[in-house]
């Protein structure tokens, strides 16, 4: 936790007070300062603190935060990061060329905040997708192997009882292709498993063993 805290003051709010502080200085010490309102130094602090916020809730800076894929983190990172830079650019611009006073450059120092959120809200619906297709692939794989097992086990006792040759054959053939087949990623390998288990039917179970691909 302090090592988050550390991390998050150096990386994130030390540069950000910084900017503020040479903006200021930058402003107040020049000779376009007149006594009116600096309305690009009040917009980009104000700003930049969003931005701080916005960064350090992050979950490379704070072990609260909802984890999410690394690929999320680092494009949510990257584009905050990038936006501020830009924001400070335009402040910096609008102080030096006499404009800071001006209500018109909040505009444009509200835009990249703007682009910022809406890349956020679209790298949070990614996330949500990937998780979600990950986790149902992962369900999948299980049931999958899961399926494998049973059916190895399955056959392992049918094999060492039975005395037909044609079963016998279908077992072997099975036991080659069990661990590629998809067929034991359908549902209807369990329900055949069952019906295989409790059948006593030769050519019941013939059947059942021959829709095994």
């Amino acid at each position: 936790m302090p090592h988050a805290m550390n991390r998050t003051i150096s990386l994130i709010w030390t540069p950000i007070i910084a900017a503020i502080a040479i903006l200021a200085s930058i402003y107040f010490g020049s000779s376009f300062y007149s006594g009116y309102l600096p309305i690009a130094l009040i917009g980009y602090s104000i700003i930049a603190a969003i931005y701080g916020r916005l960064l350090s809730n992050q979950p490379a800076f704070n072990a609260h935060a909802k984890q999410k894929d690394s690929i999320t983190i680092v494009s949510s990172i990257y584009a905050l990061a990038c936006c501020l830079l830009v924001t400070t650019i335009i402040a910096f611009i609008a102080t030096i060329s006499g404009n800071a006073e001006q209500w018109w450059v909040l505009i444009f120092l509200i835009i990249p905040l703007v682009i910022s959120t809406f890349i956020g809200g679209l790298s949070e619906i990614s996330s949500e997708q990937l998780t979600k297709g990950f986790e149902h692939r992962s369900e999948e794989r299980r049931q999958s192997l899961d399926a494998r097992s049973e059916w190895e086990s399955t056959l392992k006792g049918i094999a060492s009882t039975t005395q037909s040759s044609l079963i016998s054959n279908e077992i072997r053939r099975i036991m080659r292709v069990i661990r590629f087949s998809s067929y034991f990623r359908t549902t209807e390998c369990w329900s055949n498993l069952e019906e295989l288990k409790t059948s006593t039917n030769e050519d019941k179970v013939i059947q059942i063993l021959k829709e095994v691909k």
